[in-house]
């Protein structure tokens, strides 16, 4: 588990704490424009194929063999970040080939290994091992953005490229091989056979509408996340401490919703913990300028966010079984990657002529708690000793 937990805090998972830190800086030098920046989300539909397929990879040969590729593909992106020189499709053609490689380094490929080898405390294993991204960025978000502002972005993307390397490749020794006895086991029914078992249930369905309608702003709390705060009334230089807050706020989600999850019903977890960013974007919307305000808004993304991962990790795992999770897992990031696609296109058209992410918000207030909701349609869960 400390193997798996290294390696997922430098997984691509950090790249949601981190990622907003660099964009007004490069922004401010190239000139690029909110609309353009969110055509990014588009490139969502990428992950749709390739976090599926990184998940069945990790099922069928193991976590350790799959994220070995990972360890080279994702330190040798954030370098690629550093010799941008303006045009904006620099920046698309980067984001895609992140969106195909990125998935070979994430928690679709880690997280069964809590799933598997936890029962009874399988929402808190899932918690432990998920909280580490977020623990990783509070500590990173204001750290690269001191060196943003002493030493330049380009040079933050060098240094970083540098870390998560030789974290990634510490995390590869220390993992378990599929052979030792404390791997978890192998999916070994066919691919197909796996994917229909998995389309057949019920309770993956409820998942996947669930996810899409409570993902709708990942535009807005990634890549945007720092531009976002700033034009709510936001001081540009108080965003780092917004994003660390936000962090720790992913941190308690993780571990409040996982502890939960262990010892109440699933589907009134999920609603409740999926259900507050409906209140922080509607404050966030309602009350721009208001610092104390969007403080707390913040803290209700980062709560929910933290909740996201144990709740579709966990559904996955309990319904399903522990060896399709990184198939399952994966499918759940590919509907939440779709939900980008559309949130990035609504964020496009809404903003459109305009940089006020007010309307946005609203929206996202809506869906969200629509979203919420419909956790409330899942079937009573099975014993977790038989999951």
């Amino acid at each position: 588990m400390g193997a798996a937990a290294i390696g997922t805090g430098f997984s691509v998972a950090l790249n949601m704490f981190i990622a907003s830190i660099f964009m007004p800086a490069m922004t401010a030098e190239f000139g690029w424009t909110s609309s353009e920046i969110s055509f990014v989300g588009t490139l969502g539909l990428i992950g749709m194929l390739t976090f599926p397929l990184a998940g069945r990879l990790a099922d069928v040969f193991g976590s350790r063999r799959v994220m070995m590729f990972g360890v080279i593909a994702l330190p040798s992106i954030y370098f690629l970040y550093s010799l941008q020189t303006g045009p904006i499709w620099q920046f698309w053609a980067i984001q895609a080939i992140w969106a195909i490689f990125s998935p070979l380094w994430s928690a679709t490929v880690l997280g069964r290994i809590a799933a598997g080898r936890l029962v009874l405390a399988r929402g808190f294993g899932i918690a432990l091992l998920l909280s580490a991204p977020a623990i990783t960025g509070a500590i990173a978000a204001p750290l690269l953005g001191g060196h943003i502002e002493a030493e330049g972005w380009r040079s933050a993307y060098r240094v970083l490229a540098a870390v998560v390397f030789v974290a990634g490749v510490v995390a590869v020794l220390l993992l378990p091989g599929q052979g030792d006895r404390q791997a978890t086991r192998t999916d070994t029914r066919p691919t197909a056979q796996a994917f229909q078992d998995i389309f057949r249930s019920r309770a993956f369905i409820i998942l996947a509408a669930a996810m899409v309608l409570c993902n709708l702003g990942i535009i807005a709390t990634g890549l945007q996340f720092a531009s976002m705060l700033i034009e709510r009334g936001v001081n540009p230089r108080a965003v780092g401490s917004y994003l660390s807050a936000y962090a720790v706020g992913v941190i308690i989600g993780r571990f409040a919703i996982g502890l939960s999850l262990d010892r109440f019903p699933t589907r009134y977890v999920a609603a409740i913990g999926m259900g507050m960013p409906a209140i922080g974007f509607a404050l966030l919307a309602a009350l721009p300028g208001a610092s104390e305000v969007a403080f707390a808004a913040v803290l209700l993304l980062g709560l929910s966010q933290g909740a996201e991962g144990d709740i579709g990790g966990y559904v996955g795992a309990q319904y399903l079984g522990p060896q399709l999770f990184g198939t399952i897992f994966g499918l759940v990031t590919a509907f939440t990657n779709f939900a980008g696609f559309i949130g990035a296109l609504v964020a496009g058209w809404l903003m459109y002529g305009s940089s006020s992410f007010g309307p946005f918000l609203a929206f996202l207030a809506c869906t969200t708690a629509l979203g919420s909701a419909t956790f409330l349609l899942l079937p009573k869960a099975p014993s977790l000793r038989a999951a």
